[in-house]
């Protein structure tokens, strides 16, 4: 049986949600390309070429991906000065 305190007021939170204070978080859907491309300012073959040489994290759905936030915050976070 697993305890429980008072104190632990975020249940349902995970440690990443609590610890970053990335607004990116708080979106469970994942990004398309097209959105991220529109976000970067760079156009959508980039952000697949970034895909396919590993940098930046995604999930194939049949001929589409898709990005999760977490996995987009993580790499504007390694790839800005």
């Amino acid at each position: 049986m697993k305890r429980v305190s008072s104190s632990d007021s975020t249940q349902g939170v995970s440690r990443l949600e609590r610890n970053c204070n990335c607004s990116l978080l708080a979106e469970k859907e994942p990004y398309t390309i097209g959105e991220i491309a529109e976000w970067l300012g760079v156009d959508p073959v980039t952000v697949q070429r970034e895909i396919h040489r590993g940098h930046l994290r995604a999930l194939k759905v049949g001929r589409i991906y898709r990005v999760f936030p977490w996995d987009f915050a993580d790499y504007v976070a390694t790839n800005t000065a």
